[in-house]
């Protein structure tokens, strides 16, 4: 067995458990199993985003993280710091003018906003 097939067993195990938890914590079979094959997917797709180097030395955790990924990683995270803060600042200005409460459905919607953004961002400066 090659060290990388160690690694995807490890991991099929591990979708296998969460997808297990889920059904005794919901008892939704649609549900496991779309957090199993949704974890599973994540798992085998990790191996060729690029985001990692990968040290198959170490047959359950392969993954490295070098300076490169690391710096547009801190870059998308700006990226979406800067979305939510302006975000939140559009917010705050808006609710002052029209003199109306903000609920929490506006913060949720601006956090995934924020979190939209990294992913775009991180995803876009991968590409380039």
């Amino acid at each position: 067995m090659s060290n990388m097939s160690k690694y995807y067993f490890s991991r099929a195990l591990v979708a296998l458990a969460l997808g297990a938890i889920s059904f005794m914590l919901n008892g939704s079979w649609p549900r496991a199993i779309g957090l199993a094959l949704g974890t599973l997917a994540l798992f085998l797709y990790l191996p060729t985003s690029g985001r990692y180097i990968i040290r198959s030395k170490n047959s359950i955790a392969p993954f490295r993280i070098d300076e490169y990924s690391q710096a547009i990683r801190n870059q998308a995270a700006r990226d979406g710091f800067v979305v939510m803060t302006l975000g939140f600042f559009l917010l705050q200005a808006y609710s002052a003018v029209t003199k109306t409460a903000l609920t929490a459905n506006h913060f949720t919607i601006l956090f995934i906003l924020g979190w939209l953004t990294y992913l775009v961002s991180d995803l876009w400066r991968r590409r380039m």
